[in-house]
């Protein structure tokens, strides 16, 4: 008489086989959900930083003077920090309260390069640190000095 022995379950080389090919592709699947959550933060900050960079250019275009733009040179007072980077400070206390001159030591800051001549040069840089990645952005404008 033959005694079948029945096998019921799985051996630990299975198990731990199957457990390793888990790892392996939670791990992969983990690494993608991180990356995308990088790249979504850093789509979200450049294009807040850069909606304020043309806000900015637009009062600045718009609502200073030719002195206005001048002085802030003059002052150094040709950056602002990214914790001034919001648009209801633009529309609180006005673009040229923004600025100071003090360089930001890191992060995000917007900076100015005003050549001076009859008609302004006003370069607006946009100087971005996102998640280790440094970026700049630029807007031109001229501002004239016209008498009537």
């Amino acid at each position: 008489m033959s005694i079948s022995k029945a096998k019921k379950g799985f051996t630990l080389i299975e198990v731990m086989v199957s457990l390793g090919i888990f790892a392996l592709l939670f791990s992969g699947a983990l690494a993608v959900m991180i990356s995308e959550t990088r790249l979504a933060n850093w789509n979200r900050s450049t294009r807040d930083n850069i909606a304020f960079l043309g806000a900015l250019k637009a009062v600045m275009e718009d609502e200073m003077t030719y002195s206005e733009v001048l002085e802030l040179r003059n002052t150094g007072r040709i950056y602002i920090g990214g914790d001034d980077m919001e648009m209801e400070l633009i529309k609180e206390r006005g673009a040229d309260a923004l600025f100071t001159g003090t360089e930001p030591a890191n992060g995000s800051y917007i900076s100015l390069n005003i050549t001076e001549g009859q008609v302004l040069e006003v370069e607006v840089r946009l100087n971005q640190t996102v998640c280790g990645r440094s970026e700049v952005f630029r807007s031109t404008f001229w501002k004239g000095s016209c008498r009537r």
